[in-house]
Order: C-alpha cells, then sequence, then structure tokens
C-alpha cells in the first residue's frame, strides 16, 4: 500500500526500517507496537525520540523489557508483516497528523497513534514503560506541547536546524504514594487482562494466612483502588493469587484443558512500609513472570 506511507517523513519511514530490524533481532515473525516503540527510540533525532529520551525511556531497557514481555523467537524470516495493533498505529497516525493539520506524518505522530492504541488496551507499549518505570501519563502532552512550539505548518521534524525549538523539558515522575498495587499484562494477546480475580494474604511467621482483599482487575488491568495503602502497608510477607485459569476460559486463545495455570500465586515482602510497591503478573495460558514495578 505505497499511498499509506506517501506522506511519512524520511524518519517516519526510518522508524519502520528500524522496527523492522528490531523484530528481525528478536527472531519474530511480526512487527508489532513493541517494535514501533523501540524503533522510534532507536531513530534518536525525530521529536518522538526526543520526548521518549526526555521522559526517561532508553533504548537498551526498552531492549530488555520487550525480552521480559514477548521473550524472543527462532524467526529468520525475510518478510515481517505489521500485526493488528501495530496497522492501528498507522492509522491512528495518519489520523493525527490529518486532525493536526499536518500534511505529513513524522515519528511524532505515530508515537501519538502509539498511545492512542495504548489506550485502546492493545499491544505491548504500557506493558514496557511499566517495566522500566518510566511514568506513561504526560508524554502524549509533551508532544502537543512541542508541537505547538514548532514550525508551523511545515514538518518540525524537516525544517532547518535554524527553526527548530529547544528540546522538550524532562517529565518528571510524581512523587510516589506509599502503597501496594499490581496489574495484569495477557501477554498472548497484548493487551491488559480484565475481570482477573485477585486475593491478597498476609503470611504469618508460623506460617499462619489471613486474607486481607478479593478484588478484580477493570478494563486497565488495574485495581480500582491500591490492594493496600496508609495504615494498612506494613512491613511483612504477602502472596497474590491470581485466578488466571478463569480468565483464559473466557477467552477466545488457545488453551489445555483442564488449564495449565489454574491459580497463580506470587509471595514477596514488604521491607519499606514508607515505599511504594507495585507487584504486577505477565501471564500466558502456559508461562508467567513478575517484577517489583513502578
Amino acid at each position: 500500500m505505497p499511498d499509506l506511507y506517501s506522506h511519512f517523513t524520511k524518519r517516519a519511514k526510518k522508524v519502520l526500517q528500524l522496527a523492522t530490524e528490531e523484530a528481525a533481532e528478536f527472531g519474530h515473525n511480526y512487527i508489532g507496537t513493541e517494535h514501533l516503540l523501540l524503533g522510534l527510540i532507536a531513530e534518536q533525532e525525530g521529536i518522538a525520540a526526543r520526548v521518549l529520551e526526555d521522559s526517561g525511556l532508553k533504548l537498551l531497557p526498552a531492549r530488555n523489557a520487550v525480552q521480559c514481555i514477548v521473550g524472543t523467537g527462532e524467526s529468520t524470516t525475510a518478510h515481517r508483516e505489521l500485526i493488528e495493533p501495530a496497522q492501528k498505529t498507522i492509522k491512528y497516525a495518519i489520523e493525527e497528523a490529518q486532525r493536526l493539520g499536518h500534511q505529513y506524518v513524522g515519528t511524532e505522530h505515530l508515537l501519538l497513534g502509539l498511545l492512542r492504541v495504548s489506550e485502546d488496551g492493545e499491544g505491548m507499549v504500557a506493558g514496557v514503560f511499566d517495566i522500566v518505570q518510566v511514568p506513561l501519563n504526560g508524554v502524549k502532552s509533551q508532544v502537543l506541547r512541542v508541537l505547538r512550539h514548532g514550525a508551523g505548518g511545515s514538518s518540525a521534524e524537516e525544517s532547518p536546524p535554524a527553526q527548530k525549538q529547544p528540546g522538550p523539558a524532562i517529565i518528571h515522575p510524581a512523587t510516589s504514594t506509599p502503597r501496594l498495587s499490581t496489574h495484569v499484562l495477557d501477554t498472548v494477546q497484548g493487551r491488559p487482562a480484565a475481570g482477573v480475580q485477585i486475593e491478597l494474604w498476609a503470611l504469618g511467621a508460623n506460617g499462619e494466612r489471613t486474607l486481607l482483599k478479593t478484588v478484580q482487575t477493570n478494563n486497565d488491568g488495574r485495581t480500582d483502588e491500591p490492594l493496600l495503602t496508609g495504615e494498612h502497608l506494613k512491613a511483612g510477607s504477602y502472596e497474590l493469587r491470581f485466578a488466571v485459569g478463569d480468565y483464559f476460559a473466557r477467552q477466545t486463545v488457545q488453551r489445555s484443558e483442564p488449564p495449565f495455570l489454574n491459580i497463580v500465586p506470587v509471595q514477596f515482602t514488604i521491607a519499606d512500609a514508607s515505599a511504594h510497591y507495585h507487584v504486577p503478573l505477565l501471564v500466558s495460558p502456559w508461562a508467567y513472570s513478575t517484577y517489583r514495578g513502578s
């Protein structure tokens, strides 16, 4: 579809090339939103790269996050297609350019498209940001802020150097509030896992167990409120139990019967009750991983 990319700037086209190379490096037989994000960072010179760098998102940690979420493959194919969330990113990028009255599609529009796909609950971008502990909130407004100070109706990425505006201000994360939180990411479908029942247990020194709370994830794969906060957040040992078997039974994904994973238990320790402990779960019907996030 050559007409689809006819208004892409050289840097935007380079992002697509770099995304393809990132997919090849991972041995993936597709190009997803995670590869487009890596391409935007690797491009280095466009508006998107500047905003992402000033937000604290670096290429190597982002690659490590992709490795954590989807792992590596063994594909050596020379031809890779954009999967649906990545196709939507291109569609949204063109729409964003049109909405802004721009006659081109640049890296800034690709980034806006990625953020819209993430808002739809698709793709891996939100998971990457979470793993590298970079706040996703504010990136969209930062891109738009840069564009408002850009070079009129011409491509801000291709304007002469003298017309370029200073880079965006660094986005500082908000001060962390002491709390315990979680979220669940469905790595098969590349989206937040909604409707997962979660139990939070306190573990005693002598083996006693106390059920503290039972909640369900919302459409963002998170809980509506922190699991623990304030005086209820205490140092000690805890366990989160995720009912992933019931969740995947409601999904149209391949799984075994009975399910290989039914309840996923994650035990952890809170050593500092004045800190934020985020314990997410990245899960498929056959495997899972967790980490201390932000």
